[in-house]
């Protein structure tokens, strides 16, 4: 029995592109076939790291893989277009003074000068905000009232107006 081939990426962008800026498929902490079909179905991707040097290691990693399955998706689809890396989302940043403290400045510095500095959002999630307590609460994030809050919304608006086409 033949089945037809299904291409994800373009039913999901039938049904979505007029509704939707935005679709976050947010994925487990690995590269198994749940995060590889996500990949397929986007046309970005953004890593969320904590700015640490055993994050610093798995960001490279995860872009190395990304890359090695753009290759695969494209030798078995010619239809396929490459999955972009939009750039990587520091969080569980520890501010002291509304800036993240010293060693993790140290760390921002590094991962700039060793990526791109433009793949670093100049916006980043800091510890403790809506997210942690909304799931603590088991409410959603916007429920959660907190100044923080523009973190989330200025890392969306931030990479929109820069990258995305």
């Amino acid at each position: 029995m033949n089945l037809p081939r299904l291409k994800p990426r373009d039913s999901c962008a039938v049904t979505s592109n007029d509704e939707y800026d935005f679709i976050f498929i947010d994925c487990p902490p690995n590269l198994n076939y749940i995060t590889q079909n996500a990949l397929y179905a986007s046309d970005y991707y953004l890593i969320p790291a904590i700015p640490d040097r055993l994050s610093s290691y798995g960001i490279s990693a995860i872009k190395n893989k990304v890359d090695e399955l753009n290759e695969r998706f494209q030798s078995s689809s010619k239809e396929y277009s490459d999955t972009k890396l939009i750039g990587i989302v520091l969080n569980f940043i520890r501010e002291y003074g509304n800036q993240p403290k010293h060693t993790q400045t140290n760390m921002i510095n590094t991962l700039k000068h060793t990526l791109s500095p433009d793949m670093i959002f100049n916006n980043y999630l800091p510890y403790g905000d809506a997210i942690t307590k909304a799931s603590a609460l088991s409410y959603p994030v916007f429920a959660v009232t907190s100044d923080r809050i523009t973190n989330e919304y200025e890392i969306t608006k931030e990479r929109h107006e820069t990258n995305i086409n």
